[in-house]
């Protein structure tokens, strides 16, 4: 499984599912393209893919299900063992779940840090439910026998947070890990941002808001991890009250935070809209963007925010807050400091949209297109 030092390679390019529009999912398409246009021979191997949502040149062998089993990460990573055996793929890319690759992505970040950074009743709680948990146990064995693989040339993180996590928690020799962070649709947004003010003020007029209030945006599903509670805390106790926090996403207990909202005498300002789509719309409405995450690697939202100007308050426990400078944004080192959250909200309230403001921030980023950020894996990785 050593790539060879030929001019095309055969790619495996290993990844559960291929069959919503997620994060993962396009980035897993974008990858396969990259190696595609560089003359290498890529296939997919997944258990579903949906030809509507991805269609593609590249070759997608589907991987059977185990008879009788759910097919959760242990068995996906028996059955493409299975399927890729014989040696004739010279790079096995791992975008998900496995033990058995030369290449990865840490996408979604390493297992046991997301654990303890999740938030527990107790110590106690804690302890039982990373240790004790079936779910957990299983994937994290899964986690410590792919990152002790002697397989392994290179893992790519999004992020320095998720490097450092790779070297504390399993101890990963630094010299195979490559941060490249996210990137974004920098060149394609082009058209919508050059005309956000327009379409701002149809948006408004179309749905009753005022032009001239300043617009907060908070984008992700599960509003648990994502931080909403912790944001809504912050709002309620900020001196600012002329303000709209807009939240976009899908959660089961939605109406928990409804209530919260209410409770903590904030729901005037708070516009719940749920999971919908196309997300452009709100990036064109609004001046900033609130992402406080409890554990994110990478919060696609943090760059796609910045590519359309809006000025970012994010946590330092979303890897995305690596790009951000004082220009464009604002990190908060800890979001339960309701305080400090909330003076933070405050300097950003200050930061209404303007078309210079959108501009400088916007052309800030220009670099994570992501053309230049899937250059940089498909070169380190055929370079060896």
């Amino acid at each position: 499984m050593k790539p060879q030092e030929t001019q095309s390679s055969n790619i495996a390019i290993v990844i559960r599912k291929l069959t919503h529009v997620g994060g993962l999912e396009k980035y897993t398409m974008r990858l396969a393209n990259a190696f595609a246009h560089a003359g290498q021979n890529v296939t997919i191997f997944t258990t579903q893919h949906d030809k509507k949502i991805f269609p593609t040149a590249r070759k997608v062998a589907l991987i059977p299900p185990i008879s009788g089993k759910k097919m959760h990460p242990t068995h996906f990573n028996r059955a493409y063992q299975e399927a890729i055996k014989g040696g004739q793929f010279d790079v096995v890319f791992n975008m998900d779940c496995g033990t058995h690759f030369t290449h990865a992505r840490l996408g979604n970040g390493v297992y046991l840090a997301y654990l303890q950074r999740k938030r527990y009743p107790t110590l106690i709680h804690k302890w039982f439910d990373i240790h004790l948990n079936p779910k957990h146990r299983r994937l994290l064995k899964l986690e410590s026998a792919a990152y002790s693989s002697p397989l392994i040339h290179q893992i790519f993180t999004n992020s320095q947070m998720c490097k450092n996590e790779l070297i504390t928690h399993h101890d990963f020799p630094e010299s195979k890990i490559t941060v490249v962070h996210n990137g974004v649709e920098w060149t394609e947004m082009q058209p919508d941002f050059d005309k956000w003010i327009d379409q701002k003020q149809h948006f408004c007029k179309e749905h009753r808001l005022d032009p001239n209030q300043i617009h907060l945006l908070f984008i992700g599903n599960g509003y648990g991890r994502k931080g909403l509670g912790e944001l809504l805390a912050a709002l309620s106790i900020a001196k600012a009250k002329d303000y709209c926090l807009h939240v976009v996403g899908a959660d089961k207990n939605r109406e928990k935070y409804v209530r919260k909202a209410a409770k903590l005498k904030v729901a005037d300002q708070v516009r719940f809209w749920g999971p919908i789509s196309p997300i452009r719309p709100f990036f064109q409405l609004a001046d900033v963007a609130i992402l406080p995450s409890l554990y994110d690697p990478f919060a696609n939202a943090t760059v796609e925010a910045l590519a359309m100007g809006l000025f970012v308050i994010t946590s330092k426990t979303n890897g995305g807050h690596e790009v951000i400078t004082p220009e464009c944004g604002i990190v908060v080192d800890d979001i339960f400091d309701r305080v400090g959250f909330a003076q933070a909200i405050e300097r950003g309230l200050k930061q209404k949209k303007s078309w210079h403001s959108s501009q400088r921030i916007r052309n800030g980023i220009e670099y994570l297109d992501f053309s230049n950020q899937l250059t940089k894996i498909v070169s380190k990785t055929l370079d060896g």
